[in-house]
């Protein structure tokens, strides 16, 4: 540990999810992400409109030729012809034709193109370059990662409290797999974590606020709401700031109807978005062609919805639990060992204790807060998915998964084990459970690595 002495916490986290994640961007070959194909064909749409290469048919993207395959020849559940495939492809040049810009069908819209963001930049680099195929994907993922760390990096040095919560949090195997892949997912997480950490950089100080911390703080979280709408209660934090943040209690009354006006607006964009997200003949992806449950239904039938949400939990609760934090990779066929997850589970909530009398211990209305919003986003998630994707008649809710609870995580771990009084060691240090966490991590991916690549594999 002497050698990480001189390091601050939030480099060293820093240097962890980039090295963790340089290997995670190839361990997983192309497609083996959850809908990274159609996360593929929704960046690509960004890298079009940006070289003015754009389809006539809203149900199809503008794509050069010879990146087809990137949707069409990558399987979702990869296995050792995956990897031999996707090593000899990446070093390949840009075959004859390829360059030429064709049209292909997509899966589902873009309601909400910035948060691309990441990936498009890199699409965008390597389309200037005509890297091939496999390189411009891989860029994708790589620009995705960067911003993933800097987001994370920024939270950690941020945040008086529980910098081992989002260092730990941060390098959670599902977190890793998001990060190195090419998904919206990581977006949400990585601005969860930093409009967190400023707010609990400005609740915590003894001195009131700059004006463009508290600005930024707000704007991070209007980013966040729209295209996940169940993260706009995050803004609670914002409007419910203490008094001491304010230098005058006539600017924190101004800022309060700044955050009313800007919750009402995100709001509002968020559900017109969804409920146009069709127009036009935009594709929509349901649970195939049944027919769903819908927002009359809900309000006709609440407790039929209550109940639903009770088998869900009663029947889902351990899955939703473990495979947050990475028990199942890929499409969920991954399997990781339980007692490695149940490790990454317990880096975190050690990470949430108090070391010494010294640190910070949460408020009274931060107690109140933080598992108020981890419910309404969990029941949000609930509903969306309820109205979404679970056919009439499903004895539980259809289509949650655990990384969707991921970015509202580090809320509900800092609630539950924040405790006034000190718990933790100090030897057992925040740098010492991120070692850990990137020791574990070297399992996953070896673990990951073997399954891969001996699937397909005939034994007598």
């Amino acid at each position: 540990m002497k050698f990480f002495a001189g390091i601050p916490i939030e480099r060293l986290t820093l240097f962890a999810v980039l090295a963790v994640g340089a290997f995670y961007l190839f361990v997983f070959p192309p497609n083996s992400a959850p809908d990274e194909a159609v996360h593929f064909a929704a960046a690509y749409q960004n890298v079009g409109t940006a070289l003015g290469e754009t389809s006539d048919d809203v149900k199809s993207v503008a794509i050069r030729a010879a990146d087809e395959k990137m949707i069409t020849d990558y399987s979702r559940f990869p296995d050792r012809h995956t990897v031999k495939f996707f090593g000899e492809e990446l070093w390949k040049p840009l075959p004859p034709g390829g360059a030429e810009i064709i049209d292909v069908e997509r899966v589902s819209g873009v309601p909400h193109p910035y948060i691309y963001f990441p990936q498009t930049a890199g699409m965008l680099l390597g389309r200037a370059f005509q890297v091939n195929p496999e390189w411009l994907y891989m860029l994708g993922r790589i620009f995705n990662l960067i911003f993933y760390a800097i987001c994370v990096w920024m939270a950690v040095r941020l945040t008086p409290i529980g910098k081992g919560v989002f260092a730990i949090v941060a390098l959670y195997p599902m977190a890793m797999e998001l990060a190195a892949s090419l998904n919206s997912d990581v977006y949400s997480t990585a601005l969860a974590m930093l409009a967190l950490a400023q707010y609990l950089r400005i609740a915590y100080s003894d001195s009131p606020a700059r004006l463009q911390d508290l600005l930024l703080m707000l704007l991070t979280m209007a980013l966040l709401g729209p295209p996940k709408v169940v993260f706009i209660p995050m803004m609670m934090l914002a409007f419910f700031l203490p008094a001491r943040c304010f230098a005058e209690k006539a600017a924190a009354i101004r800022y309060r109807i700044l955050v009313v006006a800007v919750l009402a607006a995100t709001t509002f964009i968020a559900l017109y978005v969804y409920m146009h997200r069709a127009d036009g003949g935009v594709p929509v992806v349901t649970f195939l062609d049944q027919e769903v449950y819908t927002i009359e239904m809900l309000l006709a039938d609440p407790f039929l919805f209550a109940r639903m949400c009770k088998r869900t939990v009663d029947m889902f609760f351990e899955f939703y639990l473990h495979s947050m934090i990475g028990s199942d990779l890929g499409w969920l066929e991954i399997r990781i060992n339980k007692g490695v997850i149940q490790a990454f589970l317990a880096l975190s909530v050690i990470g949430a204790f108090k070391a010494s009398a010294s640190e910070k211990s949460l408020m009274l209305r931060d107690r109140i807060q933080f598992p108020i919003i981890f419910i309404l986003a969990a029941l949000g998630t609930a509903i969306i998915m309820f109205v979404s994707w679970t056919p009439i008649g499903s004895w539980n809710i259809i289509g949650i998964q655990g990384r969707y609870f991921l970015p509202a995580w580090p809320l509900f771990l800092l609630f539950a084990a924040r405790w006034p009084k000190p718990v933790r060691p100090t030897w057992l240090s925040d740098k010492l459970l991120v070692l850990a966490a990137c020791g574990l991590n070297i399992y996953v991916l070896v673990s990951v690595y073997a399954f891969i690549s001996t699937r397909g594999v005939v034994t007598l």
